[in-house]
């Protein structure tokens, strides 16, 4: 069969992130290559539209489905990006009769609301996808006698009802997925800038699935328990993207990459047997790291460490779920500044039960930790997360929007709090970017990064929050404390003139 499988852009639903540059961060569609691997397994034709990757606008992506008209067209969507999705769905069901499928979070956890309210929408694929999506296909080619019934993590329409199939079970064994399809992609097109070595082509790699930890902003697609790859399949698939794919950088996307010190060891051990060379990055939490597996880390090429902070007060800090103390944070972050890595942060700005002391503190304490990148992100609940349910039950967030596409962390809020309105929270995004990005050592660093030719770092440039009203705002404050200053030595002056 040809099937056909599309992710749409998702800069244009990010306003704040440019769309237009030659040169600019785009990961592969990594689901969906995995997915697609599965499908040529059972020897079917497969291609891959990445609307992101060229810019293209629903209607620019339905025009390419119509040149391939393929027999299935399947579609994976978050949150944000559900309705571009879901509007390519619709018009490919009505333009060509295709048989459609949508996958991804959104459609896992809103199966019944998704498939009642788009009848074009044929199939919905819950979970881990790959193993789901071709026993559908298989089903649909008839080359199985399995029934639909049969097709654990499958939900659909039977006789005008919608029927939900039993869960399908998390992948017990990863090293029997078929490892992702990047033949399928331009592989050289998808670009990271890496420090001091300016824009590089890049590829995610999962070395396991799932998160052990209870975030409340967080849905956990991949489960609550941790699967690990096992290391020997992980580094020969690393040693293919460099010498076969035209891959120079690595991504790990592990949600946890250091949780397992022994393992992350291992790992560093055999890149550096096999005498790999490349830069890489991967995403941890501050209590995982320690000097050793930082030193064996770099040793291997890792450039860059991202850590998700979220809040610098602590009892927002524990009403997240994230289970950690603000001092491992500063700790971790004194700790990659001495082994030289660049040095990432994310925040959550609108937590539940935030007011403007609160966001104050993890705004100072931001700056406190000399990272050298910071991206403060609003508050925003993803359905069937305990931070949604907190909004829906008004447990110190509220919600003030349904339509998804409102859902987006930039320059955007769909929560207020009982003392912080939507608007504020906006407002303080913009303070919280200004202040960061607008410091003499901060700007220094990205000017000799610019140098060295990471450019497209700037791609959600704080321009866009209003650099210029910040500064005539900083310049006013300047002015009136100069006037008051005059003020009182005038002042001060004719007292002692008149004594």
């Amino acid at each position: 069969m040809k099937i056909l499988l599309a992710r749409p852009a998702y800069s244009p639903v990010y306003d704040l992130i440019s769309s237009k540059t030659v040169y600019k961060e785009v990961s592969p569609p990594f689901g969906l290559l995995y997915v697609a691997a599965a499908l040529e397994e059972d020897g079917h034709q497969v291609e891959i539209i990445d609307g992101e990757l060229d810019n293209l606008t629903p209607d620019g992506i339905i025009q390419k489905i119509k040149g391939i008209d393929p027999d299935i067209l399947g579609v994976g969507v978050t949150t944000v990006d559900f309705d571009y999705g879901n509007l390519i769905l619709k018009e490919a069901k009505e333009m060509l009769g295709v048989r459609t499928v949508m996958g991804g979070p959104h459609a896992t956890v809103l199966a019944d609301q998704v498939l009642a309210e788009n009848p074009h929408i044929d199939y919905l694929v819950r979970g881990e996808g790959e193993t789901t999506t071709r026993e559908l296909v298989r089903q649909l080619d008839g080359n199985t006698n399995r029934s639909l019934s049969q097709i654990k993590g499958l939900s659909y329409r039977q006789d005008g009802q919608i029927v939900h199939n039993e869960d399908r079970p998390m992948i017990a064994d990863l090293n029997q997925n078929v490892l992702p399809a990047r033949h399928l992609i331009d592989q050289r097109r998808y670009l990271l800038p890496v420090p001091g070595k300016g824009m590089r082509s890049m590829t995610p790699i999962q070395t396991m699935r799932g998160c052990a930890f209870k975030c409340i902003y967080c849905y956990r697609m991949f489960g609550n328990s941790v699967r690990f790859r096992d290391i020997i399949p992980v580094v020969d698939e690393i040693e293919d993207c460099l010498n076969n794919q035209g891959v120079e950088s690595i991504t790990f996307i592990d949600d946890t990459f250091a949780i397992n010190k022994n393992r992350v060891i291992e790992l560093c051990e055999e890149i550096i047997k096999r005498r790999l060379k490349f830069p890489w990055r991967c995403y941890t939490r501050a209590n995982t790291i320690d000097i050793d597996i930082l030193k064996i880390m770099k040793e291997a090429g890792c450039k860059q460490i991202s850590i998700g902070v979220e809040s610098g007060n602590q009892e927002i800090l524990d009403i997240a779920g994230k289970n950690i103390k603000l001092e491992y944070y500063a700790r971790a972050y004194k700790l990659l500044g001495k082994t030289g890595f660049e040095k990432r942060g994310s925040f959550i700005l609108g937590l539940p039960y935030e007011n403007a002391r609160t966001i104050r503190d993890t705004i100072d304490f931001a700056k406190r930790l000399r990272l050298d990148r910071a991206f403060f992100n609003i508050c925003t609940p993803y359905p069937r997360t305990r931070l949604f349910e907190m909004a829906e039950k008004h447990e110190g967030i509220h919600l003030t929007s349904d339509s998804w596409k409102e859902f987006k962390r930039w320059g955007n809020a769909v929560v207020e709090l009982d003392d912080v309105s939507r608007e504020q929270l906006i407002e303080w995004q913009k303070i919280a970017m200004m202040e960061f990005y607008a410091r003499p050592s901060i700007i220094l660093h990205h000017i000799a990064e610019f140098l060295r030719g990471d450019h497209e770092k700037f791609y959600y440039r704080p321009l866009f929050f209003g650099l210029k009203e910040f500064y005539n705002r900083k310049i006013r404050r300047l002015f009136r404390k100069s006037h008051r200053e005059a003020a009182a030595k005038s002042l001060a002056e004719t007292q002692r003139d008149t004594a």
